[in-house]
């Protein structure tokens, strides 16, 4: 990390969480071919700002300039109040669901509470032997993708940090799910904070106050979504892609259920993402993902065993005889 990327400043002293003024980074060092290039961007406090452009434009290289992780080659940046970060990709510790969401933080049941049920992870717990007391497996291998995604954003919600940057945290749960964390999370929990996500979902568009869209690593468009459905023909074409794509996904996931209603044989799965998991390679079944959550204390990883002491003859004599038939 470029310890000196960023400028903290106090709250006191300015109204803006995030600014940037021609600012320009590189994940390679290198100031002729630059990964972000010309960014200017004021993000008021309390605001909620979306992030959206094709694949490799530039949205995930975004969100890392303000946490300092790619190299600012010119520029600057100030940031105003503390940060929590949710990565497109789930870290998850080895440990039991509550440690992983508390990250050694103390515990307060009321704010638990309330973190835990913007982030609908209440059904989950009751499918678990020991609740959020329930041992996850190294990375999380034993859950399911969008449990694990839920996990990291309750995470960075009990943090209670001043802004959240979260990279695409829709993409691992299905549809309904994702308009329950964008409802209860975003614009819920989280309505005074402020908020940069990306995300490839048209429907969570409309509520930003500030829409961010990146091609070639610049800022190409900025504005409502009113805004810049009026602007010019660009984002309405992505948008239209998108719509697109998600009516195909909302058709195949009715046809999919459907199925399931139809054919006795075809059990129900008791994970709300894992409709989506079976159809985009999201959330998995939790039957057949976490058979081991169902052992005795909850517990994954047991102590290894091993004896001690010499090897009697008779094994020797066996492996003779063994060896002398073959």
């Amino acid at each position: 990390i470029q310890h000196d990327a960023i400028q903290f400043v106090p709250k006191k002293e300015t109204h803006y969480a995030i600014e940037v003024d021609g600012g320009q980074f590189s994940w390679e060092g290198d100031a002729r071919s630059p990964t972000l290039n010309g960014i200017q961007l004021q993000v008021s406090r309390g605001m909620k700002v979306a992030i959206c452009g094709t694949v490799g434009s530039g949205k995930s290289s975004l969100l890392s300039s303000i946490i300092g992780e790619i190299q600012k080659l010119s520029g600057t940046m100030k940031i105003s109040g503390s940060k929590a970060y949710v990565p497109q990709s789930p870290w998850i510790l080895t440990g039991n669901i509550r440690e992983n969401i508390l990250f050694g933080n103390p515990y307060d049941a009321a704010k638990y509470d309330r973190t835990v049920g913007a982030c609908a992870l209440w059904k989950d717990f009751e499918l678990f032997s020991h609740g959020d007391l329930t041992e996850i497996g190294e990375r999380g291998i034993n859950m399911s993708g969008g449990q694990k995604q839920r996990i990291q954003i309750a995470r960075a919600v009990y943090q209670d940090a001043d802004i959240y940057l979260l990279d695409d945290p829709f993409s691992a749960v299905d549809a309904h799910t994702g308009t329950q964390l964008f409802k209860e999370c975003l614009m819920g929990i989280l309505k005074e904070k402020t908020i940069l996500y990306v995300t490839h979902q048209v429907e969570f568009l409309p509520a930003a106050d500030l829409i961010l869209v990146m091609q070639h690593g610049k800022i190409a468009q900025a504005g409502s979504f009113k805004e810049l459905l009026k602007q010019n023909i660009g984002f309405e074409q992505l948008v239209g892609a998108h719509s697109q794509a998600l009516q195909s996904i909302i058709t195949v996931e009715v046809s999919n259920r459907t199925y399931e209603t139809a054919s006795p044989r075809v059990k129900a799965c008791p994970d709300p993402d894992s409709n989506a998991e079976q159809i985009q390679g999201r959330d998995e079944p939790e039957d057949d993902l976490s058979p081991e959550m169902k052992k005795k204390e909850g517990r994954l990883i047991q102590d290894e065993e091993r004896e001690k002491g010499s090897i009697g003859k008779e094994v020797y004599l066996s492996y003779l005889t063994i060896v002398k038939r073959g």
